[in-house]
């Protein structure tokens, strides 16, 4: 003898925590905009289980060193922030997200060369299933203007300076720096260094008193 019967097995939805997939660190030449996107083959995407019931996410974006400009916001609720700048936080559909993000652009601050970092927060609240609401974050490394950091070099014609006496002026120092990067001067040392004024951003040096030839307040 024998005998069956039927057992029905309901399943309940358990809240996944969002997924966000990175590219690998990304390099920018300085004063270069980059480009993320599905056509360089970088993009940023994110994936949740509130696409299946159309539901909202947050998503935060905060970006050193530079900004981030989306391609398209207009389909997402803004919560702070504002688009094309260092920070931001939306609520929005993911498919409408990854639209957005698709095209996006960093921008470094002007002359900065070093690291930068896009942050990637998304939390899905908990709008899914059981089990509360779940949040993802991950940051992607930019490098700005390569690793090298090329140091500035004086373009003066000579290092033996010469000035006639009862006057302050002895010459502007001069310099080039092949990454662009701003100049500051000052003066690193010597015997006779108390006697120097040297403008930070002009490179012109002075005495701070007019010296006397007869009467010399030198080292030597």
């Amino acid at each position: 003898q024998s005998d069956s019967d039927t057992i029905n097995i309901s399943f309940d939805a358990v809240n996944d925590a969002p997924v966000i997939t990175l590219p690998a660190a990304q390099v920018t030449d300085k004063n270069t905009a980059l480009e993320i996107s599905q056509a360089k083959g970088n993009p940023i995407i994110i994936a949740d289980d509130a696409v299946e019931e159309g539901l909202f996410v947050e998503i935060e974006l905060t970006v050193t060193k530079g900004t981030v400009n989306l391609k398209d916001d207009s389909v997402l609720i803004p919560k702070s922030g504002a688009n094309d700048s260092a920070s931001m936080a939306y609520f929005g559909d993911v498919d409408d997200f990854n639209t957005a993000f698709d095209g996006m652009i960093f921008t470094p601050e002007t002359d900065y060369s070093g690291a930068a970092q896009l942050e990637v927060r998304v939390y899905d609240q908990g709008a899914s299933g059981s089990g509360g609401a779940k949040e993802t974050t991950d940051t992607l490394t930019i490098t700005v203007g390569g690793d090298e950091n090329n140091p500035p070099s004086f373009t003066l014609a000579s290092t033996a300076l010469s000035a006639a006496e009862n006057q302050t002026a002895v010459a502007t120092i001069t310099a080039d720096d092949a990454d662009d990067d701003k100049l500051t001067f000052t003066i690193a040392g010597g015997a006779d260094a108390v006697l120097f004024n040297l403008d930070p951003t002009t490179g012109v040096l002075t005495f701070k008193a007019a010296p006397d030839y007869e009467a010399p307040a030198d080292a030597n």
